[in-house]
């Protein structure tokens, strides 16, 4: 019967990992011709609001989450800074 109560404290208070990575937030400069090429520069903004992208005062800077870059082309992204 110890062994059990032990056992149970040892599973409530044990170390639990961590189950999820904080975010990391970037500021990127695009070259947005690459992004959708043929296409106009309103329906280039379009998509990368639509995949999750935030505008910024600068047409080229966009601030977006570190899971949104990978949707972009290699050769689209100029620069990347973490914020």
């Amino acid at each position: 019967m110890i062994y059990l109560l032990a056992r149970l404290c040892q599973l409530f208070f044990r170390d639990k990992p961590a189950k999820f990575k904080a975010p990391i937030r970037y500021r990127t400069t695009l070259d947005l011709s690459k992004i959708r090429p043929g296409r106009s520069e309103e329906e280039v903004f379009d998509y990368l609001t639509r995949i999750g992208f935030s505008r910024t005062s600068n047409p080229i800077v966009w601030k977006c989450w570190d899971n949104q870059l990978p949707r972009l082309p290699s050769e689209a992204i100029l620069k990347a800074e973490k914020l």
